[in-house]
C-alpha cells in the first residue's frame, strides 16, 4: 500500500456525516445528534489552533435542509470572521466551505503530526501554505487549559 499525502480543501462534502433527519418514525427532527457532534468537534479543534469560537454550539433539531449555518471566531483584533459555514441535508451529508487560514492550520498541524511534512518550508511547498501561516502553525502545540471551550 502506498502512502498518500492529503489535505483538506476549502470545501469539503462529508458523506453521511449525519445531516437532517425528518423521519416520521423519530422524534428526532432537523440536525442529527451526529451531525452535531461532529462540527462541535470541529470547533474544539479550531479553538486548541487559537481561532477563538464565538457563539452558540449546533443543537440537533434545530436546522432546515440547505440551511447555510455560520459559526464565527474573534481574529487578533477582536473582529468577527467566518470559520466555517456549513449546510445539512436530508441524504446525511453536510457541505462545509472553511476559513481559508483555518483550514492552512488544520493541513499544516495534521501534516506536521502525520510526518507528512517536516519543516514550516514543506508545509509551504507541499501543502500549499502561506509562509507566515505555515511559520505560526509548524510548531503549533495543542494545550487544553481554563480557558479552553466546553461545548454541550
Amino acid at each position: 500500500m502506498t502512502h498518500v499525502k492529503l489535505k483538506v480543501g476549502h470545501r469539503i462534502v462529508m458523506d453521511r456525516c449525519g445531516g437532517l433527519s425528518n423521519s416520521p418514525y423519530s422524534w428526532e427532527q432537523g440536525l442529527t445528534e451526529s451531525a452535531a457532534n461532529f462540527i462541535r468537534d470541529l470547533l474544539v479543534i479550531a479553538n486548541n489552533l487559537g481561532f477563538e469560537y464565538i457563539g452558540n454550539p449546533p443543537r440537533k433539531g434545530e436546522w432546515n435542509s440547505s440551511e447555510q449555518v455560520e459559526y464565527c471566531y474573534k481574529d487578533k483584533n477582536n473582529g468577527v470572521v467566518t470559520l466555517f459555514t456549513v449546510r445539512a441535508y436530508l441524504n446525511g451529508n453536510c457541505h462545509f466551505k472553511f476559513n481559508p487560514e483555518f483550514i492552512h492550520a488544520l493541513n499544516t498541524v495534521a501534516g506536521r503530526l502525520l510526518k507528512w511534512i517536516s519543516s514550516e518550508n514543506e508545509a509551504e511547498s507541499e501543502i500549499g501554505v502561506d509562509k507566515d501561516l505555515a511559520k505560526k502553525f509548524y510548531d503549533h502545540c495543542f494545550r487544553i487549559g481554563e480557558q479552553q471551550l466546553m461545548l454541550n
